[in-house]
């Protein structure tokens, strides 16, 4: 299942610019090249909830080429303090009479993703850490042919600034959180882990959100809100605060195969959890229930698994079944037969 959510906020990021010629003349502002900000949906919850883009980062770096040779903003650092500017002064750019631009921009800028940012190609690569805290997320965005008297370029949904380049940013991995909840009267569950086993950890997405993944087969494991979760049959959401970021996936991931007790590749989720009988709170599971599934993540896509413990609650990391109803199998034995004879 996946949750798309879609928020908008637009932070304004004003620039004013000058020269000098024994005195200073200030120059109007329209002749500097400014940039608004937006992010489209939610980042990672620890972070903000918020859309302006001074709630995640201080920070994102911007290309600019004029057609596709020449480079016009070579990785120029955009920052913020009370407001948004350049990071340096000798960086600014003003707007050429009749050419357009291209931008290209991203976050964050401390060497989490790796940039290739060309006049023709432009991704950024990651590998993503199986910390749930060392998890950042990776953002791009573009304004296409924006010119001095058409500053949104191809950006016509978006809402300038003040004559600001709109700059959308948006979101190149994939969200992953979990919810639960018990459907069946006759158990007691407690979920105290969830984990993702056996997904790939390295991805490269380019600047459209096509995302192509590589690397090692990894696990990730979530931080719950809370230390355990006693299910009720109403859905609990477990990562609220603290969520997955990960590597989409383009195809999808091969199964974990209940059948192979070595399979060690497959993909699945590891649930650890406590199954108590409802009524005599006799333990029947206390382990880790694995549920074999298959990954197809796109980038920026919020995907919530809620797992319904009801008449199953996955396998055994052996494969066996863990809800197995004791069931009967009645007969009648024969009679036997004992001859006695019986003097008259």
């Amino acid at each position: 299942m996946k949750k798309i959510v879609i928020l908008a906020a637009i932070a304004a990021l004003t620039l004013t610019a000058s020269c000098t010629k024994n005195t200073v003349v200030a120059t109007p502002q329209e002749d500097a090249i400014s940039i608004s900000a937006f992010t489209p949906a939610a980042t990672k919850g620890q972070t903000s909830s918020s859309t302006a883009l001074e709630s995640f980062y201080h920070q994102f770096n911007v290309y600019a080429f004029v057609g596709t040779a020449t480079t016009f903003m070579n990785n120029i650092p955009y920052v913020y303090s009370t407001s948004w500017a350049y990071q340096n002064d000798t960086d600014k750019k003003y707007w050429p009479q009749t050419d357009a631009i291209n931008f290209y921009g991203y976050v964050p800028v401390s060497g989490y993703a790796t940039p290739t940012i060309t006049s023709t190609t432009q991704s950024l690569s990651v590998t993503v850490p199986t910390a749930s805290a060392a998890q950042q997320d990776v953002m791009y965005a573009k304004c296409l042919n924006a010119t001095k008297s058409n500053r949104d370029g191809d950006n016509t949904t978006a809402t300038p600034a003040s004559g600001s380049v709109p700059m959308v940013f948006h979101h190149a991995l994939s969200q992953v959180n979990f919810a639960a909840k018990n459907t069946n009267s006759l158990i007691k569950v407690t979920v105290t882990g969830v984990a993702i086993k056996n997904v790939k950890n390295t991805v490269s997405v380019d600047f459209s959100g096509n995302a192509t993944t590589s690397g090692s087969l990894t696990d990730y494991a979530a931080v719950l809100d809370n230390a355990s979760y006693a299910l009720t049959a109403t859905a609990t959401t477990m990562t609220t605060n603290d969520h997955l970021i990960l590597a989409p996936q383009s195809t999808a991931t091969i199964p974990w195969d209940p059948t192979v007790t070595s399979d060690a590749t497959g993909s699945r989720f590891a649930i650890t959890c406590k199954i108590l009988d409802a009524a005599t709170d006799v333990v029947i599971y206390d382990g880790v229930a694995y549920l074999p599934a298959t990954f197809n993540w796109q980038s920026g896509k919020n995907y919530i698994y809620t797992f319904v413990f009801g008449d199953g609650a996955g396998k055994t990391p052996d494969g066996d079944n863990i809800l197995d109803y004791i069931t009967f199998v009645p007969s009648v034995e024969t009679w036997v037969d004992q001859s006695n004879d019986v003097t008259m």
